[in-house]
């Protein structure tokens, strides 16, 4: 037998049914067929792409437009007697005798609310979940059939919620959840806010309006329209897979000259594994292009700064920036000077380079997997998981600004950013081979939060 809230419910849904095309409809006969795309304007903060009706942000644009856009005379057609008002009260003043009362206590409901961001603390299934207000700290339970299939706990959600009838609905929803991580966006914003307020209350946040959803468009356009990110080298060079390639007179010659290159190896190590033509010179060697340190490690003895082949009358260096493909240019001419002749460099992109190495990650991940069942390798990744996170709560991270764990939970907003690194590390952990969910329950208990 379905509860009274579930009867509500059901009786909301069969009131509010059509409502969204309806109140589209109303917007352009009342304010002009440019009125959708000057609200899309001020939501998105300008400087966004024009309005797309199929835009995955319109679960949170249109109640946004209805309930809290305040139409500009300046550039609408407004009649006198609606400014400051939103479009739902100025379809309430006119549509009120002829709506359903339902549907009239709900979008006066619709007026009161607004959009926060809240944690998810509870998620059932096909039936609703219970939120957070990360701002007012105010817990609720929401009757959400679709969104509740695709939270988890400890995912942070932008959204509306509106009480009605003695249930709550999910209003406005953002297209996507936010990883926990993001909770301490939202926590470092709330600081900003907080000296003001003591306590921040509904009221409060709804000053706050266009701080929240600054920060939605900050935390859900990189989810949505992921960039590729700048991969660098260990020398802090963009990254540019290069091939040097050189005409060369005589192998044996170009490997002698270019010691340099093989300073710091032993040259009877290196012709170990070279190919003899048949008066034992070489023919084919290749070797580690190598200098000594590393500027980002200062632990390291020395940098592999390429790949070198030398076979017959041919010598190629595989590099992984433009910046080392000149130099070993440089080095080859110094070193060998007529010897060599520069033929080309083959620019590969990161892009290609990951698209090869996709085309060959089924044999890859079957070795991994294979090793993954290996006892022996998975005891020794859960021995150095287990030795890092041992440690990680006296480690100085910059997302704490520059404090330990142990040195952030003694404050309540620490406490939730630690929270939610660790949230974030338990989402991370179901892709970690090896990882022991008690290791998250022991950094709890160390950091006080079990």
């Amino acid at each position: 037998m379905d509860s009274p809230q579930e009867i509500a419910w059901r009786r909301l849904r069969r009131a509010l049914d059509g409502f969204p095309p309806r109140m589209s409809e109303f917007i352009i006969d009342t304010y002009g067929r440019f009125a959708i795309d000057e609200a899309w304007e001020e939501f998105s903060i300008l400087g966004k792409e024009p309005i797309d009706l199929g835009t995955p942000h319109a679960g949170v644009f249109f109640p946004w437009m209805y309930h809290a856009w305040i139409p500009d005379p300046a550039v609408l057609p407004i009649d006198d007697r609606l400014r400051g008002l939103s479009p739902t009260q100025v379809f309430l003043r006119r549509k009120a005798k002829q709506m359903d009362v339902l549907m009239r206590r709900y979008l006066s409901a619709c007026l009161e609310s607004h959009f926060s961001f809240y944690e998810v603390l509870r998620s059932d299934s096909n039936h609703g979940m219970r939120l957070l207000d990360l701002f007012t700290g105010t817990e609720t339970e929401v009757l959400e059939r679709s969104a509740s299939t695709a939270m988890r706990a400890s995912d942070i959600l932008y959204a509306q919620l509106v009480a009605c009838d003695g249930v709550v609905l999910l209003e406005g929803c953002a297209p996507c959840a936010i990883p926990p991580i993001g909770r301490i966006d939202v926590i470092e914003l709330r600081k900003l806010l907080k000296p003001h307020h003591r306590d921040l209350n509904e009221t409060d946040l709804k000053k706050y309006q266009l701080d929240l959803r600054a920060l939605y468009w900050r935390l859900v356009d990189p989810i949505l329209n992921p960039q590729f990110p700048e991969l660098r080298n260990t020398d802090d060079e963009a990254l540019s897979m290069q091939k040097v390639i050189f005409d060369i007179d005589s192998a044996e010659e170009a490997f002698r000259a270019l010691k340099e290159i093989w300073q710091d190896v032993a040259e009877d190590h290196l012709r170990a594994s070279a190919d003899l033509d048949g008066n034992g010179q070489i023919a084919r060697i290749e070797f580690d292009w190598r200098k000594q340190g590393n500027s980002k490690h200062a632990s390291w003895e020395n940098t592999v700064l390429g790949n070198v082949e030398i076979q017959n009358k041919r010598l190629i260096a595989q590099v992984n920036s433009a910046e080392r493909a000149e130099r070993f240019k440089t080095i080859v001419m110094n070193c060998l000077g007529d010897g060599a002749r520069f033929r080309a460099t083959e620019v590969q992109s990161v892009e290609q380079m990951l698209a090869k190495a996709k085309s060959q990650r089924p044999s890859r991940d079957e070795e991994s997997a294979r090793l993954m069942d290996n006892p022996a390798i998975q005891a020794q990744l859960r021995e150095y998981l287990t030795s890092h996170y041992e440690s990680w709560p006296n480690e100085k991270l910059p997302v704490l600004h520059g404090k330990t764990p142990l040195q952030a939970v003694k404050t309540r907003d620490g406490r939730e950013m630690v929270e939610a690194l660790i949230a974030q590390i338990e989402r991370g952990s179901v892709r970690q081979p090896g990882f022991d969910a008690a290791i998250t329950q022991r950094l709890r208990q160390q950091l006080g939060l079990a």
